[in-house]
């Protein structure tokens, strides 16, 4: 059985934050690498970055990600994430 499971990370973008802005700001190409890391995780349904808030919505199937993955995937896109909550 596949259980869908909606996960809120909360993303930050370490290069614009260096220079001491955070993701909200980043620009939309910043945006588009995260989701595209984040649908590249096997399992991954969908995943939706919302700028304004630095938030991805993220549906997955629970028995095939973790956490620990999709904030990699997120770190691996050169951003940084936590679980939202």
């Amino acid at each position: 059985m596949t259980v869908l499971i909606t996960m809120l990370l909360m993303v930050a973008s370490a290069a614009p934050a260096a220079r001491g802005r955070d993701y909200r700001s980043a620009p939309a190409h910043c945006q588009a690498k995260v989701e595209k890391a984040l649908k590249g995780v096997s399992g991954v349904y969908s995943a939706v970055i919302a700028l304004p808030d630095g938030e991805a919505e993220v549906d997955f199937d629970d028995d095939r990600v973790t956490a620990a993955q999709l904030i990699g995937a997120v770190q691996h896109a050169g951003s940084d994430a936590k679980l939202a909550g």
